[in-house]
């Protein structure tokens, strides 16, 4: 079946099959701008997002990190060795989308016909125009080159970096950048602003994406509570972290290599939607009465307080207000470097013997993995 033959049958999507499906957040949130989904393995993210921009025929652009990421989806789609995300939609809706290059680290996904090349081997050709457009978020300029502006939607999968992943510090920055080019583009067209949906497993909460976007402690808040959505109204994001039971396929945890790791914080990983690898037990809401002020931090558009508590011999960072003889402005490099020399140290050394907390995770992960958010 080709695209526009499925178009026609006006699908409607059975949102009570056990799967998690995009429509369902779509249509609850219609105001959202940006939508961020995170589960353990396999409820269906990515083909529930891509079977939709199909379905309903609308443009969208799929996201990888890397070049390489984006020339192995490519390539592999005429060796047989299909490892692209519409390969399942192809097996289960009798689609055959492959994805094509178009230029090192740039490719479209289109609807195909097997043909025969000059050497006698059979290759999917390309037929009408691409379905979906595929680029790997580091070509910002390459993207500004290309008209997107009728996508929309902007899916950014695994955007959390997988264990061991190298990644850049200005991956969240080129994200919105690249959103806001096809916003532009969008608006001055007379179409409407895309959205902008994150998908990822929960290996890890704060990566440039999140803090760019300044959601890791709304995601840490969801992920200690029971809820599985939070909308943040006035920003227009919507969380969805997918946790166990939610969903058929995160129910079925009973066996194998599940019934081996029940207990241990890889199972609340990798199958209850949990982002067990981060340490929150150092987040906590703490009385100031007793403690000294020690200095004022400004970070981005924040203003935190670092304080002393002499009785217990720790530090305690937070929001509360205080005149401090002491001021670093962390959106300056000056003071970045500054601030990392004369207390970093100091208060990682603390952290590492139990002896510095935070009234939210951002504070705690921005000390303690400093060199992560800037370069010292």
């Amino acid at each position: 079946m080709t695209r526009d033959e499925v178009v026609k049958q006006n699908i409607v999507v059975d949102l009570n099959d056990g799967y998690y499906h995009i429509e369902e957040d779509l249509q609850k949130y219609p105001d959202a701008w940006c939508i961020v989904v995170t589960s353990q393995r396999g409820p269906g993210k990515t083909y529930s997002s891509l079977w939709h921009t199909y379905y309903s025929g609308k443009k969208a652009l799929y996201m990888k990190r890397t070049k390489s990421d984006v020339n192995m989806l490519t390539e592999l789609s005429n060796e047989r060795l299909d490892v692209s995300p519409f390969y399942p939609i192809n097996r289960d809706k009798g689609t055959d989308v492959y994805a094509i290059k178009l230029q090192d680290g740039v490719g479209a996904f289109y609807d195909c016909v097997p043909e025969t090349d000059d050497k006698g081997h059979e290759i999917w050709s390309p037929v009408g125009a691409p379905i979906v457009y595929l680029f790997a978020l580091s070509l910002l300029k390459q993207i500004k080159g290309f008209d997107l502006s009728e996508c929309e939607y902007i899916i950014m999968d695994e955007f959390v970096p997988l264990p061991g992943e190298v990644v850049r510090h200005a991956e969240g920055e080129q994200l919105l950048g690249i959103y806001m080019t096809i916003r532009r583009d969008a608006l001055m067209r007379g179409r409407k602003p895309p959205k902008l949906i994150l998908l990822s497993n929960t290996d890890e909460i704060s990566t440039p994406i999140t803090q760019e976007l300044e959601i890791i402690d709304a995601l840490a808040e969801l992920n200690a509570s029971d809820d599985t959505h939070m909308y943040i109204e006035d920003r227009g994001i919507l969380l969805h972290c997918i946790k166990e039971g939610e969903y058929k396929v995160t129910s079925q945890n009973d066996d194998g290599i599940a019934k081996a790791m029940k207990g241990t914080k890889w199972y609340a990983k990798n199958f209850g939607g949990k982002f067990a690898s981060n340490d929150f037990s150092n987040v906590m809401k703490l009385s100031t009465r007793r403690m000294t002020p020690l200095m004022h931090i400004r970070y981005k558009t924040h203003d935190w307080y670092m304080y002393y508590d002499f009785d217990k011999e720790r530090y305690y960072l937070c929001e509360r207000k205080v005149k401090c003889a002491v001021e670093y402005d962390l959106n300056f490099e000056n003071d970045q470097k500054l601030f990392y020399i004369k207390e970093v140290l100091e208060i990682q050394n603390a952290c590492i013997f139990n002896r510095f907390k935070c009234s939210k995770y951002s504070m705690y992960d921005l000390i303690v993995n400093y060199k992560k958010y800037f370069s010292v």
